[in-house]
């Protein structure tokens, strides 16, 4: 009876070590899902109840499938060139530096080379002119970058590079990529109106800064603020932004210099 005894006792022991081992096994499982879930968006509020920051509508990668990123094959021309963007208030130069984010400035040189900026007069013949400044909100940002022919934007949407680490604080009239989530920029891209170095933080790689005519920027239209839809605007363009935000400003052209 004592060997029955023990024996029963060791069963018992070993039966409870198996189910704290499976509660452990648990705990890190919930708290490994946890982790593993943590992505870009808007910050959590605080204390200090900063603006949302900024975001597109580019389909996030822990709920899509993973899209194609594309490296340029060739360095551009020169570490530092500046850009000159023609806008409905005036034009404007920024200086790109490779080394903050070499894959963000090459993205930008492509779309500046291949005339993604030039749409003309938003007021003009083309009803797809200019690309429109949708997104304005005092002391933040002022944000642009989805072109105003929907085809276009659709095309430009597919060449999505990785993210940069960041290398220069978003300081103000800094020029930072858009971004809905890790490795998700393309054509979107923001305007940092005053200083915003928590952006660091979250990953946001500045690649430009102003230079010449960085007063122009303080005079785009802000009434709208964050009122115009990302989505409409790349279903319908540019004539959704002229139908219902008339006042919008626009950037019309950009040359390297």
């Amino acid at each position: 009876h004592c060997d029955l005894a023990v024996e029963a006792m060791r069963r018992d022991n070993r039966l409870l070590w198996a189910a704290a081992g499976m509660a452990l096994l648990y705990i890190f499982y919930q708290r490994g899902n946890s982790a593993s879930g943590i992505t870009r968006g808007r910050p959590h509020a605080s204390a200090k109840s900063e603006p949302p920051v900024v975001e597109t509508t580019q389909p996030s990668p822990s709920t899509h499938k993973p899209v194609t990123t594309h490296r340029a094959t060739k360095p551009v021309v020169s570490n530092e060139f500046d850009i000159e963007f023609q806008t409905t208030k005036g034009n404007m130069t920024f200086r790109a530096h490779r080394e903050w984010a070499p894959l963000g400035v090459e993205q930008l040189h492509k779309m500046v080379s291949m005339g993604f900026f030039n749409g003309g007069s938003p007021t003009g013949p083309d009803p797809a002119g200019g690309i429109g400044i949708f997104r304005c909100v005092p002391q933040f940002v002022v944000q642009f970058g989805i072109h105003g022919n929907p085809s276009t934007a659709g095309e430009w949407g597919k060449r999505v590079i990785r993210d940069d680490e960041v290398k220069h604080t978003n300081a103000k009239h800094t020029l930072t990529y858009a971004a809905s989530g890790p490795n998700t920029r393309t054509t979107q891209l923001f305007i940092n109106l005053k200083e915003n170095a928590f952006l660091d933080k979250m990953k946001f790689a500045t690649l430009a800064e102003c230079v010449k005519g960085c007063d122009v920027i303080d005079k785009f239209e802000m009434k709208y603020s964050e009122k115009p839809n990302q989505g409409a605007i790349q279903q319908k363009g540019n004539k959704y932004l002229r139908e219902n935000f008339p006042d919008l400003d626009y950037f019309t052209g950009a040359t390297v210099l």
